[in-house]
């Protein structure tokens, strides 16, 4: 008997979650590998060309809701993924799945500030703490280009948590309604971006890891990660699986430390402690 994919979901919602956090928690690996032979700007050009041209069948969205859409394209596209992509070039990637938990908590400060939705002060103590905990061993031991790295997937992080409350705006949009409209959006203004710069071509290393690592982003996470978690989300509520995304940089740390020889200071690791448990405080509320 075959089983769908929305059958997995319904039935089995747990490990579809771990799944997905799986190819998340690779997710941030391969976009180190990819930026090794290729710029970030290249690398975040051909992943969203490659969605945009998968995703070409849900490009139809209603006329009087195209600017909204094209408004969260451009913050996630450009103001989340292009950050995170230059980001990730100067970080260690566990010290970047570390970063990348903070955009959960962070969208839920931002509904908080903007939207009036309820936040307790037990939850601001344990963001403070989270952040302070990633943050504080980056600032005192790591050098200029880690502490620019960081700064920028901290920035990336803001981008995607005020991308989700226009999203929120947008709930009977398809998901990849907007994954379409993000590909189709970002993978041109990247192309003007290198048109603009006078790239130098010939510093590109069009080699098969790097390039696999852009399909993977692209098919993996661009497409079906984020087509199952929506799903989760959408049939079983985001609390039920908040606490399962705390094992994204254990596995982008191990993946790290396997595939590109990585390693943190014992102190990033003590911050990173601090970062997961307080994180999980957070959704405990």
């Amino acid at each position: 008997m075959q089983v769908g994919k929305g059958q997995l979901v319904q039935q089995w919602p747990v490990l579809v979650a771990l799944f997905v956090v799986l190819i998340w928690g690779l997710n941030v690996v391969m976009m180190k590998v990819a930026v090794t032979g290729l710029s970030p700007v290249l690398f975040t050009a051909l992943r969203f060309a490659l969605v945009a041209a998968l995703l070409w069948p849900f490009w139809r969205v209603e006329a009087w809701i195209r600017w909204p859409v094209i408004r969260v394209a451009l913050t996630m596209g450009v103001g989340h993924f292009l950050l995170l992509s230059l980001g990730v070039q100067y970080v260690d990637s566990a010290l970047a799945g570390i970063l990348l938990l903070l955009g959960g908590p962070l969208s839920m400060l931002l509904a908080y500030l903007f939207l009036q939705e309820r936040l307790s002060r037990r939850q601001l103590t344990a963001l403070l703490l989270a952040m302070l905990g990633v943050i504080g061993p980056t600032l005192l031991l790591a050098t200029a280009d880690i502490q620019i790295g960081a700064l920028l997937i901290l920035l990336c992080e803001l981008m995607w948590a005020w991308g989700n409350l226009q999203v929120r705006r947008l709930a009977k949009v398809p998901v990849y309604t907007l994954n379409f409209w993000t590909a189709a959006v970002t993978a041109p203004l990247c192309g003007l971006w290198l048109s603009l710069s006078d790239f130098d071509w010939q510093t590109v290393d069009w080699n098969m890891a790097s390039l696999g690592a852009v399909a993977y982003v692209a098919l993996a996470s661009s497409i079906l990660a984020y087509g199952l978690w929506y799903q989760l989300i959408n049939l079983h509520g985001v609390q039920r699986f908040a606490s399962l995304t705390l094992v994204r940089p254990l596995i982008t740390a191990l993946a790290g430390y396997l595939i590109l020889q990585e390693s943190l200071h014992p102190w990033q690791w003590v911050g990173g402690g601090l970062t997961l448990l307080a994180i999980y405080r957070f959704y405990r509320g």
